[in-house]
């Protein structure tokens, strides 16, 4: 008896311990920020919601005056690629305008097609740059 005693308190020393499950050192993503909406001023101002809605104003002191998407709250873009949307206007068969917009950081580049002058008249144009105000 003796013996088999020790024999089961030398496999109880030899055997490993069992181990507390690790704890996970995994962390959280933070939640992905979509850089495009906000406000933008510059040679023109820019409204962009979070469903990519654009609204596109146009002013200048010497009486150029337009905006694409302000009476309709803005005008749906689709994404060319993570850092360029698209606005394009087909308005009862007109020739078509397209504004391409591209971000690189707080800044936006508006170019226009050369169709969009119904838009804004014959000397003014969406063609800017615009900084992120808000």
């Amino acid at each position: 008896m003796k013996r088999a005693l020790i024999l089961l308190l030398a496999i109880a020393a030899c055997s490993p311990r069992p181990q507390a499950p690790e704890e996970s050192t995994a962390s959280v993503a933070p939640p992905v920020t979509d850089p495009w909406p906000g406000k933008y001023a510059g040679d023109l101002m820019v409204r962009i919601d979070p469903s990519h809605r654009i609204i596109l104003v146009e002013g200048e002191a010497d009486g150029c005056t337009g905006d694409v998407g302000l009476a309709d709250g803005g005008l749906p873009s689709k994404a060319i690629s993570a850092n360029e949307l698209e606005v394009t206007l087909q308005p009862d068969g007109v020739a078509t305008c397209t504004f391409r917009i591209r971000k690189n950081g707080d800044m936006l580049t508006v170019t226009e097609s050369e169709t969009c002058a119904a838009y804004h008249g014959a000397t003014c144009s969406f063609n800017g740059t615009a900084k992120r105000v808000k």
